[in-house]
């Protein structure tokens, strides 16, 4: 069984934070009125969609084997596309995080449309709930991005993004004439900040060529005709709090901070992306072959 990413165990760390800490200054217990805690996002270039689910109770139990009483929930989870009215079944998963730890995790099999919005019920056998609503960003104008050449080693593409305020993920992908298929390379929550506003960020392009010889050739230093390349750039939306390192959910994870969960805590976001994809021209080609 794949291991569960990294967020959870943040998440699971939140939660043990909050077990200690005075009642006095945070207790989500006052009233009957928040029912669970889910944490996630919607990412609309994945088959699959999951969150992570935790009944909201005055002690923390943690699950340390499925036969545990408490590895069932009493929850029920649907997403309903609001734009269509469709409605989405999710399935529960009870899923390791480590050797001794097991949490709740639903998933359903869909891909959220840019611009949808889209609302998630977690709800009891008695019908009291947790709500969250959710907007996927409009899918925005291709990426633009100039070359710049700082000598040998380093032909630089830069890339300017005028209305994002941060990143999540960048990746650069590139086809090689006569190949099947595409090469590509993850580069993190690359980038900074504009002055005025919007995000900008540099890809060593000659790096990349010379990976992509190596994995075809074996050896970065033999020619390739390369075709294509591209930048897609994913990024969450306005509602996310500033990002530590490429998805931390630390701040996320304690209840009353950036909840956007209706009777309940947590906060579930959405990705967007900007995307663009380019011709390999002969002068750039040759300008790749010479170093």
């Amino acid at each position: 069984m794949r291991p569960l990413p990294r967020w959870s165990i943040l998440v699971l760390a939140g939660w043990a934070w909050l077990s200690g800490c005075d009642s006095t200054e945070l207790d989500p217990f006052q009233n009957d009125a928040q029912y669970f805690s889910v944490y996630g996002y919607l990412d609309p270039f994945a088959d699959e969609q999951q969150i992570r689910v935790l009944p909201i109770r005055r002690t923390l139990e943690a699950i340390r084997s499925p036969a545990d009483p408490h590895a069932s929930i009493n929850a029920e989870v649907s997403s309903e596309d609001l734009t269509t009215g469709q409605v989405t079944a999710w399935q529960h998963h009870l899923t390791p995080v480590n050797d001794t730890t097991w949490v709740h995790i639903f998933k359903a099999r869909f891909n959220p449309l840019p611009g949808r919005r889209y609302r998630l019920v977690i709800q009891q056998a008695n019908g009291k709930a947790s709500s969250v609503t959710v907007q996927i960003p409009e899918t925005p104008p291709p990426l633009e991005h100039t070359l710049i050449d700082l000598g040998p080693d380093s032909l630089m593409l830069e890339v300017r993004v005028p209305d994002i305020s941060q990143a999540w993920r960048v990746v650069t992908g590139y086809a090689v004439q006569g190949v099947q298929g595409w090469f590509y390379f993850s580069k993190g929550n690359l980038g900074s900040p504009e002055p005025g506003g919007g995000w900008r960020f540099r890809i060593n392009l000659t790096e990349d060529y010379r990976a992509v010889a190596a994995l075809q050739t074996g050896s970065p230093n033999t020619p390739i005709p390369l075709a294509v390349y591209s930048v897609q750039l994913l990024f969450p939306d306005a509602n996310w709090p500033p990002l530590r390192g490429e998805l931390s959910l630390e701040a996320m994870a304690q209840p009353g901070r950036f909840s956007n969960v209706e009777n309940g805590t947590g906060f579930v976001g959405a990705l967007g992306t900007h995307f663009g994809a380019w011709d390999v021209d002969a002068a750039l080609l040759n300008r790749l072959h010479a170093f």
